[in-house]
């Protein structure tokens, strides 16, 4: 039988997976249906529904995701709760005009245990590095 942290380490391979391919359906399954995201310099996005709006970005992709990971530094499992945080970074290539696209930054995210026994994320906030500037 697998661990709490075993389950956890597949919840965040799905979502390095689903992120390369833009999987919004995969992503939005990741998430507890009163998932909170927090992200940097948006105000919060809360329920599944807000989370799906959010991650549709109306539908239309502008960036082809050539790279996202993330390296947790520290998980730990509380019963049907656990946090996890660490850094990730991500790039991506326009598919029309525009400047390919880097980030990198700090990540935290508390999961919950759902009655079946899967994880999910309940709540995340991230930042990101400041950006070299372009010249």
């Amino acid at each position: 039988m697998k661990t709490a942290l075993e389950h956890i380490q597949e919840l965040d391979e799905r979502d390095i997976a689903a992120s390369l391919k833009q999987d919004r359906d995969t992503l939005l399954d990741l998430w507890d249906a009163d998932g909170v995201a927090l992200p940097p310099g948006q105000p919060p996005v809360r329920g599944l529904a807000a989370l799906g709006a959010w991650l549709s970005d109306d539908g239309e992709a502008e960036y082809d995701v050539t790279e996202y990971d993330h390296n947790f530094l520290e998980r730990v499992v509380i019963g049907d709760w656990a946090f996890e945080w660490g850094t990730y970074r991500s790039a991506a290539e326009p598919l029309g005009e525009g400047e390919p696209y880097q980030a990198s930054g700090k990540l935290l995210r508390i999961l919950r245990r759902q009655p079946d026994g899967e994880w999910k994320i309940s709540h995340a906030i991230w930042n990101a590095d400041p950006q070299p500037e372009r010249r």
